[in-house]
């Protein structure tokens, strides 16, 4: 598998030469850029072990930057299953990048948080609260104010009954674990999130009955994270948001999938 970038110039869009592991490929699973001449995308690649991989854009050309892959254990001179889900830059000297890592035996899934201070990134410690534990997604409106989210659950299926809602603040220094209320749906979790600014985040993901997903979204306002309503097709059976973003606290968009007892088809919803 290779990299595949592509880049808007207001008119259309046109693939732009991407760097890869020169034996293994890459694959990239988000980007943020705090200006033009200024972005990182973030992901992995799989040799004999799934390593990050981030590549970082200077207004001309993109070209890979190392970045540390976790270790499970010191008996296991290999890394272990590594994966950056999203990144978020407010500036080329600060930038966070989220997702989780896996044991050598498969044995836990804990979150993976690394931090870009302008010349490198650096593993950052993270809460993981259960076994199985990930971000998928992060937002930061200033150095000093990131949000994280995704799932947690005890069980080894990452789907298992019992998945909750994961969601982590960084103060500038470190991450701390925010509780917030889930629905009463067995199985909940957050694949996306947007911060405009430091008092105002949405984060979207979905909640599991049984065979039917929801769409679910939360937002922080005055410091707390509540549920909010949130639409569904109406001739959908089921639906889920996989990220959202948000230009003030009162313009977001976030997209989708969904599904009428078939084949799955996109899915947009607005707010404001």
């Amino acid at each position: 598998m290779k990299t595949l970038i592509e880049r808007w110039n207001g008119q259309k869009w046109s693939i732009v030469p991407s760097p890869n592991d020169p034996d293994f490929g890459g694959q990239l699973a988000d980007v943020s850029c705090s200006s033009a001449t200024f972005c990182f995308a973030v992901g992995n690649f799989q040799g004999y072990t799934i390593e990050t991989l981030t590549v970082r854009w200077n207004g001309s050309s993109w070209k890979i930057v190392p970045s540390p892959s976790r270790r499970p254990s010191p008996q296991f001179e290999t890394a272990g299953v590594n994966y950056l889900n999203s990144v978020s830059c407010v500036s080329p000297t600060s930038c966070m990048a989220v997702g989780s890592d896996t044991g050598y035996l498969y044995d836990f899934r804990e979150t993976l948080t690394e931090h870009w201070n302008g010349t490198k990134w650096q593993i950052v410690r993270s809460p993981s609260p259960a076994k199985y534990s990930r971000f998928d997604a992060v937002s930061c409106a200033t150095a000093s104010k990131c949000f994280a989210v995704g799932g947690a659950t005890p069980k080894k299926n990452p789907n298992a009954i019992g998945l909750r809602t994961l969601i982590a603040r960084w103060n500038g220094q470190s991450w701390t674990r925010v509780t917030s209320t889930d629905p009463s749906a067995p199985q909940s979790e957050l694949l996306g999130v947007s911060c405009p600014s430091a008092t105002t985040c949405v984060a979207v993901g979905d909640s599991r009955a049984g065979n039917v997903d929801n769409p679910l979204v939360k937002r922080l306002t005055g410091g707390q994270w509540t549920i909010e309503a949130s639409p569904k097709p109406a001739d959908a059976n089921a639906a889920s948001l996989h990220g959202v973003t948000c230009t003030s606290a009162t313009a977001c968009v976030a997209v989708g999938e969904s599904a009428a007892y078939s084949a799955p088809r996109t899915f947009a919803a607005r707010y404001g």
